[in-house]
């Protein structure tokens, strides 16, 4: 590799470390504060608030407009461009938001929801708009070096809105505080971040329509890769809601926000390799190969560990968090867990396709997966219900789910093509999932003799996952070195 190459190399791996840890303490803050405390607190209330939020997301995907990809493939090159597109996507935004949260607040009068539900809606839209708005400045941020600030804010902003959502519970204010929570936490990020990016690139409000009519025309395929991974991720939720009961949303929603824990890496994919691998296909083709294969072995074998753990301990992860009035809501999480192992390689597949300038073939398989998963869930959500009772429902989305991105992650693989893996791939891919079913086996062994004491499986299983990993030789300390010191990937 080149020195540049490993100069991007070791400052990849600094990004990742930070972007890695920062996630970390975000997700565990998260998970802590909202898959456990706010659900706890929210009860049987939980539905109508989960039903806002994803209908909320769906109805404002739009507003992504594809930007973000854009800016971490191109600024990162040419860093005066973002001052062409700048204030003319903050412009676009801010008229389609009115369009979109009464858009959809129409038809939750249409469908006719209540009027709390319509107030939720129109609140977590505003909340959607702002997060965007703020991603879009961290984007700029990070495609110019500058990561810690964009990382840092996120554990501000998520922070501030548990003990907001926390201190509005406690003192009866109504489910209203949840949404408005996140408009203040969402504005006070996309404030900051705003100004610091307004800094870094010497951005100035200066609308040049011209240029950002090219710029959304050029992020049109990574607008329907991000659509694609928005409903696919949200609309199980909102047709839960359309097609059955509160309840059964409560119980998919618990399951759905206790399992992206295993999503923790899902930034560090946008973040970080898709700017490295645009400088890598800038110098060399092979490089870019390099980077394609050694990126999905880490991948791999970090993802797979921790969705199957979270698989294999789902009964004690939900019992332990939300309570037993959340069990139902097991069955989905056993099933939402190992797809994240496909969620992965999927976004690490797109993103090298759309690097090779095939957006639109991302965008088309990805909307494939999005009418086969709908098609889906029209028969598994009431059939569920009907045939696998509380719980059901989310059981029929969650498998529903999982067979559209096994179909979509296949076909992105296919479109890569070997060229992607090589024999060092190859073992590392085999170990791990011959580790993965010893660990299987081995915890159905202990599972009898752990049922007086269920908190100690977990541990258990994942002490014996990184014994199995070391002596495999899946985890490679002396290569991990090498990687941080600049020798770059072997």
């Amino acid at each position: 590799m080149s020195s540049a190459g490993r100069t991007d190399s070791i400052r990849a791996v600094k990004s990742a470390g930070l972007i890695g840890s920062s996630l970390l303490l975000t997700q565990i803050i998260g998970f802590v504060g909202n898959s456990i405390v706010v659900t706890r607190l929210l009860g049987n209330r939980y539905g109508p608030v989960r039903f806002a939020d994803s209908f909320a997301m769906l109805s404002l995907m739009g507003l992504a407009l594809g930007v973000d990809t854009y800016i971490r493939k191109e600024v990162p090159i040419r860093p005066q461009h973002a001052r062409d597109f700048a204030s003319g996507i903050l412009g676009v935004r801010l008229l389609g938001a009115g369009v979109f949260i009464a858009g959809s607040v129409l038809v939750l009068r249409l469908t006719h929801r209540t009027h709390e539900e319509m107030l939720l809606v129109a609140l977590f839209g505003l909340g959607q708009l702002l997060q965007h708005i703020s991603e879009t400045s961290g984007a700029y941020l990070q495609s110019v070096g500058s990561v810690r600030e964009a990382v840092m804010m996120r554990i501000v902003a998520k922070v501030a809105w548990i003990v907001a959502v926390v201190v509005g519970l406690e003192f009866h204010v109504g489910l209203w505080i949840v949404p408005m929570a996140m408009v203040l936490s969402e504005g006070s990020k996309a404030v900051v971040l705003g100004l610091l990016s307004r800094r870094r690139l010497q951005l100035q409000f200066h609308v040049d329509w011209r240029a950002t009519w090219a710029v959304l025309v050029a992020s049109l395929p990574f607008l329907m890769t991000h659509i694609n991974i928005t409903i696919s991720s949200t609309l199980d939720v909102s047709m839960v809601g359309f097609l059955t009961n509160n309840r059964e949303v409560a119980n998919y929603g618990a399951a759905t926000n206790l399992s992206i824990v295993a999503l923790i890496l899902a930034p560090v994919i946008s973040w970080v390799l898709l700017p490295l691998m645009s400088r890598a296909l800038a110098r060399s083709e092979e490089e870019f190969w390099q980077v394609i294969r050694r990126s999905l072995e880490v991948i791999l074998t970090t993802a797979l560990p921790l969705s199957v753990l979270l698989s294999l301990n789902a009964d004690v992860v939900v019992t332990s968090t939300v309570g037993d009035v959340f069990r139902p809501a097991i069955p989905a999480l056993r099933i939402l867990a190992p797809m994240f192992v496909l969620t992965y390689v999927g976004m690490m597949c797109g993103s090298a396709l759309i690097r090779l300038e095939r957006g639109w073939l991302v965008a088309r398989v990805g909307l494939a997966g999005v009418a086969f998963n709908v098609a889906l869930n029209l028969v598994m959500i009431r059939g569920g219900l009907r045939w696998w009772g509380p719980g059901g429902a989310g059981t029929g989305a969650s498998i529903s789910i999982v067979l559209a991105e096994l179909g979509v992650t296949g076909a992105y693989v296919c479109a890569l093509g070997r060229r992607a893996f090589d024999a060092q791939t190859a073992r590392t891919v085999a170990t791990t999932v011959l580790a993965s079913a010893l660990i299987v086996l081995l915890d159905r062994t202990i599972s009898p003799l752990c049922r007086s004491v269920p908190l100690v499986r977990p541990f258990i299983d994942l002490s014996l996952f990184l014994v199995h990993l070391l002596g495999l030789g899946v985890i490679r300390p002396a290569e991990l070195r090498r990687l941080v010191r600049g020798g770059g990937f072997s």
